[in-house]
């Protein structure tokens, strides 16, 4: 969710939440005015600021509710992450603007609650009523979302969405105490306790901001990227028995790393993919979004996608629909029409070898050049086919990276020992049972700047199936 779709789903929630909350005003209205003071002979006034504020925090509640109700996990229902600071190595691994905007918005989410709540009551000016309240209000929406299954209850947002109402919290004592204290200074001199107390509430959020600079400081500083691929946590080893079948050497080596040098230059990604559009023969796109890494370009009958940190594409007629269709072309005559296909379309089929022809699509596999110790081109190139033999789907997944410099790795026994530890993926769909590891190889895979480094790829079976994973080889 970037900030695009946030403002746009938070303007989708207010005026609706602004049509309830002053329903909820003229109800609460007439139970106060003809209720209490003329039934019940009521002597008790409502200020007119508390009647602002109060509705002030409705709607920000029912705007809140609005938010995190909107289902962002499809088919994740009654899933839980009781990992804590689980999304912080996440973030950090992937180093992806939406992982970071993802936190920071949780804790924003809730600063609002912390500064409203004090003005509604005096009570909340009380650390302990304050965070009941923001703890309470937070463990009520994850609940609701593991039981609706409208999201995932995690236990980073009880952290995050308590730790932003402390921090608004913080900043209304701040300001209340820089308020009353500057009355207070016109008959009294002797202000420096007062001031003292006033700076504590300010210790909160500048101890929150100075970690969050830290952490994008630290990342700009080091030379290269974070691995994706590493675990957020590790599988769980109960559930597998693990085997090799080949010889593991336990002596490091050196490996040349390499680089994208047009990552994340959006300029060029444009330039670029308007040049294979043409190639394609594709109709003059409408408009296109930026989604992370992806640059989305629209037109009539399709989509084409170009990923700014690589530099791969995929191209999509979306008036096509292969599925729960048999194909009435042949192997051979798939081949022939992905061969002359590429041909027309100046799509590069050099150093590529047939890797799979299976039903609905066709993938041929590009073997780096090793004689070229300037320049890695690497990937694969999937063509898929509608029933009568046109293409309507490519996958580019061509990776062209210069050469850098060499690196130190680890030997391909201590990449062993990180599997044996389970440093793969354990997806509750995954089954259990014995993983027999017949290949250990050298391979490539893009760290979060655009490096393309070194990874050991384990291949093998669990259970007779095809099995996989890869260890970060870079010590």
């Amino acid at each position: 969710m970037d900030i695009k779709s946030i403002v746009h789903q938070i303007f989708q929630c207010v005026i609706p939440a602004t049509i309830l909350a002053c329903i909820i005003a003229a109800m609460a209205g007439v139970c106060y005015f003809v209720f209490y003071k003329k039934l019940f002979k009521g002597n008790k006034t409502i200020g007119k600021t508390k009647v602002i504020f109060g509705a002030l925090i409705i709607i920000y509640l029912l705007v809140l509710f609005g938010l995190t109700s909107m289902d962002r996990w499809p088919g994740m229902s009654m899933h839980t992450n009781f990992k804590l600071f689980s999304s912080y190595i996440e973030a950090w691994n992937t180093f992806t603007v939406r992982a970071w905007q993802f936190i920071i918005f949780n804790i924003i989410m809730f600063i609002p609650l912390g500064i409203l709540l004090p003005l509604i009551n005096r009570k909340f000016t009380k650390v302990r009523w304050i965070l009941t309240a923001t703890f309470l209000t937070t463990l009520f929406i994850e609940v609701f979302q593991l039981l609706t299954g409208r999201g995932i209850f995690e236990l980073d947002d009880l952290f995050h969405n308590t730790l932003g109402g402390m921090i608004g919290y913080c900043l209304y004592m701040f300001g209340y105490r820089a308020i009353t204290g500057t009355r207070k200074n016109e008959i009294n001199t002797n202000n420096h306790a007062h001031g003292t107390s006033k700076v504590k509430f300010l210790i909160l959020p500048i101890t929150v901001t100075a970690i969050f600079i830290g952490i994008f400081v630290k990342y700009n500083l080091q030379e290269f990227g974070n691995m994706p691929l590493r675990q957020v946590s590790g599988a769980d080893m109960s559930k597998y028995t693990i085997e090799s079948t080949t010889d593991i050497s336990n002596k490091e080596a050196v490996a040349p790393v390499y680089k994208y040098v047009h990552s994340w230059d959006k300029e060029y990604g444009i330039s670029q993919a308007q040049k294979v559009m043409k190639d394609l023969n594709l109709p003059n796109y409408t408009g296109y979004d930026v989604e992370g890494e992806d640059i989305i370009f629209k037109f009539e009958n399709g989509s084409f996608w170009w990923d700014i940190s690589n530099g791969s594409w995929r191209y999509r007629n979306s008036h096509s629909d292969t599925q729960n269709k048999s194909l009435t072309k042949n192997n051979d005559e798939k081949y022939k029409i992905a061969i002359d296909f590429a041909k027309s379309h100046n799509i590069s089929l050099v150093n590529s070898t047939l890797d799979s022809n299976e039903n609905n699509n066709i993938t041929f596999k590009i073997n780096a050049d090793t004689n070229n110790k300037s320049e890695m081109r690497s990937g694969q190139i999937i063509f898929y086919f509608t029933d009568d033999g046109v293409i309507d789907r490519i996958s580019h997944a061509v990776y062209v990276n210069e050469f850098v410099r060499n690196v130190n790795i680890i030997s391909p026994q201590s990449a062993y020992q990180k599997v044996l530890k389970g440093n793969f993926n354990d997806w509750p769909d995954i089954p259990c049972g014995k993983i027999e590891i017949n290949e250990v190889k050298i391979s490539y895979s893009y760290d979060t700047k655009g490096f393309f480094q070194p990874v050991y790829e384990f291949n093998g079976t669990l259970n007779g199936g095809k099995w996989s994973t890869r260890i970060v080889a870079m010590k």
